[in-house]
């Protein structure tokens, strides 16, 4: 899911959703996207973005069956036995019940799309549920319309006011796909804190999901990731890059937390582009609070490598730099290393 480069929305309706008791406005019928291009790539482009943000996690349905409406409205949706307006008005009720009366929640729309990976084979072809809200801003505004049949419903205006262009980041989204037993996650959800409001009314109170994986298990999966990269890497990079990789990526567990939209672009792009791709392959978050008790665990204080024939060293991390020297003996194929030790001690355990 994350990895999609081109959104294909293939149907959208948008329903007009704020707080309080007359709150809530709905669409009659999705928006004619045949006959707007220029809506259609403002949606989809909003939908690319929040599969991108590094900010969108992996989450799971919670374990409640026959209790979760938006769950089941996302898999009628997929599954081809729903229609789009009953079951878009269905999750835009259960929006509004989960914003009730509180008046610190930004009034707005909630775009209801389903879309493919525009690249997809037909044999692998997949279709995904979108669920975006939209809050106000400056370029575009909501407008209601009316058909020629009578039936009326919201669409998005390219007028001066209210809601978000595509250079701005989104707040609240979500993108489910077919439930599977397999799967690890459900879906992805971008759920970007705003002071002073509840943290809790979209994912749990809206969805119903949770984060499919906590920080212990994101810190130790993403440990192992960098690490086979850098085990696969040592055949083609220099000695002095293999170097700066380790001490950027003990510098990347060395902090609080982790956002690899920031650290990624550090690095020189066959060692970023390697450690993406393993990321995607394995759905990782890619912005979460480190577990110090599991960085600990896995780090502690030492820096240790191994070689051939049974070799291991462990150093102290902050002695490291000054002990141990890492070159490339020339013109050895395949490619050996020098590794010079430093000690004025040197005996057997």
């Amino acid at each position: 899911m994350r990895q999609i480069e081109k959104v294909r929305l293939e149907r959208a309706i948008l329903h007009q959703v704020e707080a309080g008791a007359g709150g809530l406005r709905m669409s009659s019928r999705e928006l004619p996207l045949s006959d707007s291009p220029k809506l259609t790539e403002f949606l989809a482009g909003h939908i690319s973005n929040g599969l991108k943000d590094s900010q969108t996690r992996a989450a799971k349905w919670q374990d409640q069956p026959g209790t979760n409406r938006v769950r089941e409205a996302c898999q009628s949706l997929l599954q081809g036995t729903r229609d789009l307006v009953p079951a878009s008005q269905e999750l835009a009720t259960a929006l509004h019940d989960a914003i009730g009366d509180d008046q610190r929640i930004a009034p707005g729309a909630l775009a209801v799309g389903i879309y493919r990976d525009a690249a997809a084979s037909e044999l692998h072809d997949e279709h995904f549920a979108a669920l975006v809200k939209l809050d106000p801003s400056d370029v575009f505004r909501p407008e209601w319309r009316t058909d020629s049949g009578g039936m009326s419903y919201l669409v998005v205006s390219e007028l001066p006011d209210v809601l978000p262009t595509l250079r701005e980041r989104l707040q609240k989204c979500a993108f489910a796909r077919l439930w599977r037993p397999e799967d690890g996650y459900h879906l992805l959800v971008l759920d970007r804190q705003v002071p002073d409001v509840s943290a809790k009314f979209f994912m749990d109170g809206f969805l119903g999901a949770e984060v499919a994986f906590d920080d212990k298990a994101l810190t130790t999966s993403l440990y192992r990731a960098v690490n086979a990269v850098r085990e696969r890497l040592q055949t083609s990079l220099p000695a002095d890059r293999l170097v700066a990789l380790d001490k950027a990526a003990q510098g990347l567990f060395a902090g609080v937390t982790v956002d690899l939209a920031e650290w990624l672009p550090t690095l020189p792009p066959a060692e970023r582009n390697a450690i993406d791709e393993e990321v995607t392959k394995q759905h990782l978050d890619r912005a979460f609070d480190i577990d110090p008790k599991t960085r600990d665990r896995l780090l502690g204080g030492k820096v240790r490598y191994r070689g051939d024939n049974g070799l291991r060293v462990q150093v102290n991390r902050k002695a490291y730099d000054q002990m141990v020297t890492l070159v490339e003996v020339p013109g050895q194929s395949p490619r050996l290393f020098r590794v010079t030790i430093e000690t004025s001690t040197w005996v057997p355990e």
